[in-house]
């Protein structure tokens, strides 16, 4: 019986496309900018299928204490690594001791999720980036605030002066006079 079902599988037409189809994929075709785009989405889609393999806060995979572990894919209890949480923060200063101490870890190349808090930065507030804080990367921790750059001095007189100004500059407003343009418009 597996012999007829392996002649009927071979004599089997192969699906063909109908006129009006085959015109529409030649015209797909010759449309080299719709036709490159869609394989470079395809290409685009398929390497954000292992987007958690490039940027995650958990490693990919973990040997503790002679158990291999897949944290980028199964959420282990932080009891297996001698904490007392539900879920396991690899972040931690005492998982990532015990870890190193019992065991290896391979982590993605950018250790940040993108619900990922960074808890070490070295001043509160918003963060321009440096060597330390690359959007989305962190290097090494910093011991000292790094001082702003004239470039990202410029950029918040430029871009938040005019805001201040509007917001500040109604006819009852004390901190009118502080801005020359806004008595100037009046």
């Amino acid at each position: 019986m597996s012999e007829i079902a392996a002649a009927a599988a071979i004599a089997q037409p192969r699906p063909r496309l109908s006129p009006i189809n085959r015109r529409r994929l030649a015209n797909f075709r010759a449309n080299r900018r719709g036709f490159w785009s869609l394989w470079i989405f395809l290409v685009l889609f398929i390497v954000t299928l292992g987007a958690e393999f490039i940027a995650n806060d958990r490693p990919i995979l973990v040997s503790y204490k002679g158990e291999i572990l897949v944290p980028a894919l199964i959420d282990y209890p932080e009891a297996k690594f001698g904490g007392f949480l539900a879920v396991t923060n690899y972040r931690d200063d005492f998982i990532a001791e015990e870890i190193a101490a019992n065991g290896w870890a391979i982590w993605p190349p950018i250790r940040f999720n993108y619900q990922t808090v960074d808890g070490f930065l070295p001043h509160s507030g918003a963060v321009a980036p440096c060597l330390d804080h690359v959007p989305g990367r962190k290097l090494r921790r910093l011991s000292r605030p790094e001082p702003l750059t004239p470039i990202a001095i410029g950029a918040i007189c430029i871009g938040w002066a005019p805001m201040i100004a509007v917001a500040t500059c109604s006819p009852a407003s004390s901190m009118a006079s502080a801005f020359p343009s806004c008595s100037a418009s009046r």
